[in-house]
């Protein structure tokens, strides 16, 4: 799980530079919000999946009490 925040991270600062670069709102902005979209898409899925992992996990436990 950190290797893949680390992952996302590293593919997040890839795009931010690109972003500061540039003036909110310009051409050149918004063709890179598809970049930005895609990355954080990407971080929505794997913090779905590992919720849905912890969920699992706290399911498999055994009741206390």
């Amino acid at each position: 799980m950190t290797r893949e925040a680390e992952e996302w991270h590293a593919r997040f600062w890839r795009v931010r530079p690109r972003l500061a670069r540039h003036k909110r709102g310009r051409e050149a902005y918004l063709d890179l919000l598809p970049d930005l979209s895609v990355e954080l898409e990407w971080l929505k899925l794997k913090a779905q999946s590992a919720a849905l992992s912890l969920d699992e996990y706290k399911e498999s436990q055994p009741d206390e009490g």
